[in-house]
């Protein structure tokens, strides 16, 4: 099993287009299929899932059908019955009083299509957690990726999904849990907001001036450049972003190059070749609103600058565009549709 981590993928896609099948259904069943021959753990005697993912109805897009319908995957049964069994089936019977957790965060899966290939996408974060009399033991984080590609991926995508999170399973299964230092519940459910109270970013209330190469200077409040400038039209959109040059003058940035800058205490992000999105904070989070891209390809819709874990930006030559409300994700600075959070 080859894991790729998040932070190490500079380029990245969604794709939220499909094949149609031919009962033209817009749903498609994932069901774990464990073939995994190993050893039965013994450290747990129970499984409980925390699903803190933003969009629980679904795992994914895929592609269904030779006209490239979006169909959503969705776990039937229920994915924390799935988890379940799949437990039973990789551990012993035991009196260990000890509980296994997962605080599941991001699980998706996507397809894109190119003239030739088709590449398919799993990204999963979460954190493996051990509970012995209501405290708690942090076991395993897991933030990465696992990538396929071939002519029509989807089968193989969900083969490889399958297996992939079955074995990160029993790979927390057997990890011997220490040092129950973790109190109580509170700790799991504001996992994402703890994390976030080691970042600047989300912490100061007077953001540094300057031009940011990256998420992690963003973050980190530590511009590469602390000499931007950002003019702008009467009707309040940028104009142009400049530094200053060798000589002391303003000159306009490669916008490509800059992840982010921070001007008059506001940020903006610097997301292709062409655009500057203004910045809003809401709760401990950040929103902007930003551009879709639709190639031409019949059957395509490919998500420009939009990812799940990771950093994304993919060119096409011809299509149209269409704005929808995005969110940096606090780890890695990848833009993530901001979904209604199910009730």
């Amino acid at each position: 099993m080859k894991i790729i981590p998040a932070c190490c993928i500079s380029v990245f896609f969604l794709l939220a287009a499909g094949k149609t099948s031919r009962a033209q259904k817009n749903t498609e069943t994932f069901k774990f299929e464990n073939r995994l021959i190993a050893e039965q753990s013994n450290y747990f005697s129970g499984f409980n899932l925390i699903d803190a993912r933003d969009d629980t109805a679904s795992i994914g897009i895929i592609q269904k059908g030779i006209l490239n319908k979006k169909t959503n995957l969705v776990c039937e049964p229920p994915l924390n019955e799935q988890l379940e069994t799949i437990f039973q089936q990789l551990t012993k019977a035991n009196n260990s009083n000890t509980e296994l957790i997962l605080l599941l965060q991001h699980l998706n899966f996507s397809e894109a299509t190119y003239a030739t290939k088709e590449i398919g996408i799993l990204q999963i974060r979460g954190v493996f957690f051990a509970k012995k009399d209501n405290k708690y033991s942090k076991l395993l984080e897991i933030d990465t990726l696992q990538i396929v590609q071939g002519l029509d991926v989807t089968r193989q995508l969900i083969k490889k999904g399958s297996s992939f999170l079955i074995e990160l399973f029993d790979s927390a299964l057997n990890i011997l849990p220490q040092h129950f230092n973790l109190d109580h519940l509170t700790y799991l459910v504001n996992y994402d907001s703890l994390q976030k109270a080691n970042l600047p970013l989300y912490t100061v209330k007077d953001y540094k001036t300057g031009a940011y190469a990256s998420y992690e200077e963003l973050a980190n409040q530590t511009p590469s450049d602390t000499t931007v400038k950002i003019e702008f039209y009467k009707t309040g959109h940028w104009k142009s972003v400049q530094l200053k040059n060798k000589k002391g003058k303003y000159e306009e940035v490669v916008l490509k190059d800059w992840y982010a800058y921070v001007f008059e205490n506001k940020i903006f992000l610097s997301t292709s070749i062409h655009e500057v999105y203004p910045v809003e904070k809401k709760g401990n989070d950040f929103y902007f609103k930003g551009k879709i891209w639709t190639p031409a390809t019949t059957g395509q819709t490919i998500s420009m600058g939009v990812a799940f874990g990771i950093l994304g930006a993919l060119a096409a030559s011809a299509g149209n565009t269409e704005t929808t409300k995005l969110k940096i994700d606090y780890k890695t600075g990848a833009f993530i549709r901001a979904w209604q959070k199910n009730k």
